[in-house]
Parts: structure tokens; sequence; C-alpha cells
């Protein structure tokens, strides 16, 4: 897994670096989640309510028994997909300092169940983020994680110095195995 650690500001991370996620799938959490990963060896789905999440009970792809990814390889429309990424699901807004994005490997794409199952299944009353959000069962190991990105915007957060030092090990370690 390849390692970026991004240190940019509000209107950096919703303008030039959202053009660098295009046709990715990814996965959306915070550090203590990537400890998390790197821990049990996998993302795991959340119908458990096992992890901490910012996101309602009533969600559709956690109740499928699947993790939520970010889905920019079956997305045909940039624009909506911007507006999407900022607005509806959130990206930046994790309730840590630090985003973390773990980008799947493309072995991994032909697993992906796409947002419009739920229609199919008509499953309206739960919560997706439509032309964006797909699902991936159960989990999702850390071998087939490609790279990950560790996001802080500067303007809105200053990084405590454990979370620099969690930083600096990883950058360090060819595995890395980061403990709380």
């Amino acid at each position: 897994m390849r390692f970026r650690v991004i240190d940019t500001t509000w209107r950096k991370a919703t303008g030039p670096l959202l053009s660098e996620l295009r046709g990715r799938m990814f996965h959306v959490t915070s550090p203590d989640g990537f400890v998390g990963v790197c821990s049990e060896g996998a993302i795991l789905c959340n119908s458990d309510n096992r992890f901490k999440s910012n996101w309602t009970e009533n969600y559709y792809f956690k109740n499928q028994g699947c993790l939520s990814i970010v889905d920019l390889v079956n997305n045909t429309r940039p624009k909506v997909t911007r507006r999407k990424l900022i607005n509806d699901y959130a990206v930046f807004e994790q309730a840590s300092p630090v985003v973390v994005f773990l980008f799947l490997s493309p072995s991994v794409y032909p697993r992906v169940v796409h947002w419009t199952k739920y229609k199919k299944d008509r499953a309206y009353g739960q919560q997706i983020v439509p032309e964006l959000e797909s699902g991936v069962p159960t989990r999702v190991s850390i071998s087939e994680i490609d790279e990950a990105w560790f996001i802080t915007l500067r303007d809105r957060v200053v990084l405590s110095s454990e979370l620099n030092a969690l930083y600096e090990r990883m950058l360090q370690s060819p595995h890395p195995t980061p403990t709380r």
C-alpha cells in the first residue's frame, strides 16, 4: 500500500484534488478507522455497529451487509459528482480533523454492488447517495487497498503531535501497523 499525506486548504481539496479522484473507488474513514483496518487486516462492513460512524442507522449498503465506497469508476456526471462528494457524502466532514481515503485495487471492482440496486430493491426509505455511492459485500482485505491518502485541511484544523507521529511511523514502514 502506498501512502500520501496531503496538507491542503478547503479550496484546493474541493477543486484540484477532487479531479485526481476520477476513475477510482475508495472508502472514506478517519485515522482511528485506518488503525482499525490495519488491526483487522481489512475494511469491514459495519452492519453490527461495532465501529463508530458519523452516519445514520437506516443506511442502505450497511443494511445489505456491504461497506460503503465512493464509486467514481461507474460515474458519468463529473459536475454532479463534485456536488455530491462535498455536500451529500460530505467526504471532508469526518469527526476527525483528518480524513483518510483508502483506494481499492481494480481487482475489487467486479464485486461492487452498484447504487441502482437500491431502486430495484425499492429501498426508498433507506439512505444512499445516488450516482456516487456503491457497496462492497462484507470486506475488502488490506492487500486489496492500493493507496491511502491522509488529508488535512490546514485552514480548518491543526494536527496534534500524536497524529503527526503516527504519520511519520506509517511513512517509514513499507507495511505499517499503527497502534493506538
